[in-house]
């Protein structure tokens, strides 16, 4: 990585073996909050999983690779590396196992190169190892892609919703600084007069317009900063470095480019359109020909892609919000209140083998469910959105699959009274007993999609599946539950086995080390981490009580990042649609200022002040209508785009499409009444007199 302890060193290569493995390096904010930054810390003993460890290096501050994810509000520390130990992989043929590897690439090598020599070494470790056979492929990517990973598109996503908006800005200030212009041609035809030359009038419009352009890019950049901010406090902390984010260089060079660039765009092209033309015919003409001079396709041209860009920004942000809200309501498979979840740890030193760890867990839940306030305890491999279970391949008897579609499931332990801890319905049979034993009859719960692939039209209650291999019985089925969304509530969810931590007959399976336990509280689950700690302490003293947090704050961790992305898009399309409507009120403002002889002339001639209103008012209509059918266009389009980021939501969805036109036409009526209410106030008298 690049990076050298703070104290002390790092393994040697004679610690990464069996028997000479017991040394730690701790974190930075491991060495502070555990041991009090202690500078005498190298060298002295610490004691994990049963086991005296050497404490040899401490790693500066901010480095804690690799990155877990955290839990925003949760009532324990965020999951990130806090010390590393020597892996010491024992020699011998080795069964299925998953490991990541990171490596510095020699210079000029290419992630391709890379890739061709992982192939090779794969195909010789397959024959080194049979075993191993398909488990030992490898894909290369750069570490910088793998730090990013998911969240590269939610963030191209906004991206491109910032490049909507720019647009949508872009086009406003044109149409606004063309406005302005327009009104300020007698005065530049009257300083041309008095002498002023071209350049003169082209560097005063450049001035004003650089001015403004400059004062708007400071405010801009003072925003910026508040809003990443904001973002660092409240943003998601599956974000990766999203406390790192700053303005930075690249940034601010931006900035003050489009800055600069805005502001002589905006006052080099008014410049220019007011040193043209006859002045002697202008002076003549008054304001009577400054329609002619400017014409007005170009401002209806902006004002409408405006529009239409505010339509497909806001069917974007509807999609979003009608997909948290799917996500918020879906069928989940557990109930979130009063549920709190933390992770115990058995040191195999001290439990050597799942006969002794099935005890002591039934002592600890016993002693959990004693406690005033609890009204289940359960413990289960893996808790809702706590952690990925295990996948395994599975054994229907007398079934004989087809070679590339064999049967997986989920095969997680699990104990009596989990289901009721969490709230997930038992459909079919009944749930654990204290009574499953290694003595007993191998059983098994399954989940409805488990159920419902292995045996369709049929009820599973009674049927056996097992595990692949053939040395470990089959069990036989004794209840179906309802499908649990593990890690996200979009997934669909797998086929899942459950078996009872008392009957695992696989002696060396690992995960029966670390279990995760749920408890259903009659109060606040908050307020019970003290106690539960202590009935923990009364089994055993050594019992870490780890990764401890509310299934709520699970979930809405889970939901961080979708949630963040509707508020940013609802943010981007609620200003999208100001954006719009103060540019349409000005154009049709401008066009009433510009059409007010004609309004005076139609109302001479009998036209009353409701025809002159709905006159107006129909303008506005007809640029929305025009803006609103191709936002529409593009918006079928591009929402194809957001069809990985929707869920129970199609892309071309009729009802936001609809609410959205809905919408944006009420906006465009409601920047266009109030000139068209004040045109239908004019007096004809003034309004004819008006030059």
């Amino acid at each position: 990585m690049g990076i050298q302890p703070a104290m002390g060193r790092w393994f040697g290569a004679d610690e990464d073996r069996p028997g000479h493995e017991h040394v730690v390096v701790l974190s930075d904010r491991a060495w502070r909050e555990r041991f009090g930054a202690r500078r005498d810390i190298v060298g002295s003993a610490v004691e994990l999983n049963g086991f005296s460890y050497n404490v040899v290096g401490v790693m500066p501050p901010g480095f804690a690779f690799p990155h877990g994810e955290e839990m925003p509000d949760s009532l324990e520390f965020p999951r990130q590396a806090q010390l590393w130990a020597p892996l010491a992989i024992a020699p011998g043929d080795r069964g299925p196992s998953e490991l990541a590897v990171v490596g510095r690439l020699r210079p000029n090598t290419r992630i391709s190169q890379t890739q061709a020599e992982l192939d090779v070494f794969a195909a010789t470790f397959e024959r080194m190892f049979p075993t191993a056979k398909g488990w030992s492929r490898s894909r290369a990517v750069p570490l910088r892609t793998q730090i990013v990973g998911p969240s590269t598109r939610p963030l191209l996503l906004l991206l491109g919703a910032v490049g909507l908006v720019l647009l949508i800005v872009v086009s406003n200030i044109a149409g606004l600084v063309l406005t302005r212009a327009l009104g300020r041609r007698r005065e530049f035809d009257v300083r041309a007069a008095l002498g002023a030359g071209r350049r003169r009038l082209i560097r005063q419009l450049l001035a004003e317009n650089l001015l403004l352009a400059g004062s708007g890019g400071v405010l801009g950049v003072v925003l910026a900063e508040a809003g990443i901010e904001f973002v660092r406090r409240f943003g998601p902390a599956s974000l990766p470095r999203l406390a790192e984010v700053s303005l930075d260089p690249a940034v601010l060079a931006f900035s003050v480019a489009i800055t600069g660039i805005a502001g002589l765009l905006f006052g080099l092209a008014p410049g220019l359109a007011a040193a043209r033309g006859n002045l002697a015919d202008s002076l003549r003409a008054g304001a009577r020909i400054l329609a002619g001079q400017f014409s007005p396709r170009l401002r209806t041209v902006l004002l409408t892609g405006q529009i239409a860009l505010a339509v497909m920004l806001t069917i974007a942000a509807g999609l979003l919000v009608r997909t948290f809200y799917g996500l918020v309501n879906t069928e989940r498979g557990f109930e979130l209140d009063h549920v709190l979840t933390f992770e115990i740890s058995l040191p195999p030193a001290k439990y050597p083998d799942p006969e002794r760890m099935a005890q002591v867990y039934s002592r600890a839940l016993a002693a959990l469910q004693e406690l005033p306030g609890v009204q289940a305890a359960g413990l289960v491999h893996a808790v809702p959105m706590g952690g990925s279970p295990d996948a395994t391949v599975i054994r229907v008897p007398g079934r004989t699959p087809k070679p590339n579609e064999q049967p997986y499931a989920n095969y997680m332990f699990a104990s009596p009274a989990y289901f009721a801890a969490v709230c997930t319905p038992l459909l079919q049979g009944r749930d654990f007993r204290n009574s499953d034993t290694l003595q007993s009859v191998p059983v098994a719960i399954v989940n409805r999609a488990m159920a419902e692939a292995l045996w369709p039209g049929e009820s599973a209650i009674g049927k056996q599946v097992g595990v692949a291999t053939t040395k470990y019985p089959v069990r036989t089925v004794i209840g179906v539950v309802a499908n649990v969304k593990q890690n996200s509530l979009r997934e669909e969810p797998a086929p899942e086995m459950y078996v009872p931590f008392t009957q695992n007959e696989i002696k060396i399976w690992p995960p029966m080390q670390t279990m995760q336990v749920a408890v259903r509280t009659i109060g606040d689950p908050g307020q019970m981490t003290a106690s539960l700690g202590e009935a923990l302490h009364s089994v055993d003293a050594d019992l870490p009580l780890a990764k401890v947090s509310t299934l709520t704050t699970l979930v809405d961790a889970s939901l961080s990042q979708p949630r963040f992305a509707m508020l940013l898009l609802v943010g981007f399309g609620v200003l999208a649609l100001i954006l719009a409507s103060v540019g349409m009120y000005g154009v049709i403002a401008h066009s009433v200022a510009q059409r007010t002889q004609e309004i005076g002339i139609r109302m001479v001639l009998g036209a009353d002040s409701g025809s002159v209103f709905r006159m107006v008012l129909a303008q506005s209509g007809r640029l929305a209508a025009v803006g609103i059918a191709i936002g529409l266009a593009g918006a079928e389009v591009g929402t194809r785009t957001l069809a990985g980021y929707l869920y129970g939501v199609r892309a071309a969805d009729p009802l936001t499409f609809v609410a959205v036109s809905v919408a944006i036409a009420g906006v465009a009526l409601l920047a266009g009444y109030l000139p068209a209410r004040r045109a239908a106030r004019l007096d004809p008298a003034i309004a004819l007199r008006q030059e």
